[in-house]
């Protein structure tokens, strides 16, 4: 049995290493109880990227009403991109006053694509949440390109059931996602979201995640990975459960830990 403590840093090391044209981009779910450090995750994953590959694209969603995350980011500068005719505002945490950071306004994604960066998290606001799919259907078509999307509180995208009130015609939309998250291996996109419950994310979609990160008070699918939920309830803060498939599992623990922003921006609309 191959020791847990050596394949896992071995399979996080696909997630930000070595292109592999074979092998190609990856999806990756990142689960776990608030306070497990899921966004640390993303946040290390990205600049890991960026450090070893500062030819591909990143992009960051971030959510409404709550502080940026992009804004704890060590090594690595943001840009804020944000669709026109989005309301958005920007106060600071602490006073509650109205700032207004630099921001580059975009008309679609065609343009938005374009105008993105090399060697910086592109921190992007849609009118409307279809725009994340469209987003990943476009790193799909350039195809030659790697590119990276990572989806902060993913839950608020493609949350499951009947219920789901994100866009009209929810199922379409969700069977559309599905097929577009399903083309990123070959065409060397990756998508890392990170959510608190496996069982909220639909399964059009979640059924196409090819890596797992589980982190403490994580939900294990026995269906998907070899992971058992014991070991999952191991976990120290920083501490995770990493499959690939159900053939490779192992354990990492995330060494950075990144500083709360005191005063950090909050976008509303």
């Amino acid at each position: 049995m191959v020791d847990p403590a050596i394949e896992g840093p071995r399979i996080y090391k696909l997630l930000y290493n070595d292109y592999d044209f074979n092998f190609g981009g990856s999806v990756v779910g990142i689960s776990g109880a608030q306070g497990s450090v899921k966004t640390t995750a993303c946040l290390d994953l990205a600049e890991k990227k960026i450090k070893h590959h500062p030819d591909e694209k990143i992009f960051w969603r971030e959510t409404l009403k709550s502080p940026m995350q992009c804004q704890r980011l060590l090594n690595t500068d943001y840009v804020l991109y944000v669709e026109k005719g989005l309301n958005l505002k920007f106060n600071e945490a602490l006073t509650q006053k109205r700032i207004y950071p630099d921001v580059v306004f975009f008309d679609n994604v065609d343009e938005l694509y374009s105008m993105c960066g090399y060697g910086v998290v592109n921190t992007v606001f849609f009118k409307s949440k279809k725009g994340w799919t469209d987003l990943i259907d476009k790193c799909n078509m350039n195809s030659f390109n790697w590119d990276s999307v990572f989806l902060d509180e993913m839950e608020g995208l493609y949350k499951a059931g009947a219920n789901n009130q994100t866009e009209d015609r929810w199922w379409d939309w969700m069977d559309e996602s599905g097929e577009v998250i399903k083309e990123c291996r070959k065409s060397h996109t990756s998508v890392i979201g990170n959510y608190h419950d496996e069982n909220i994310i639909d399964h059009r979609v979640k059924g196409k995640f090819m890596f797992f990160l589980y982190g403490f008070g994580a939900v294990v699918n026995a269906s998907r990975s070899r992971v058992k939920q014991g070991f999952v309830d191991g976990c120290k803060r920083g501490e995770f459960c990493i499959a690939l498939g159900r053939n490779r599992y192992g354990k990492i623990e995330i060494m950075t830990f990144y500083p709360a922003i005191e005063n950090c921006i909050i976008p509303y609309i």
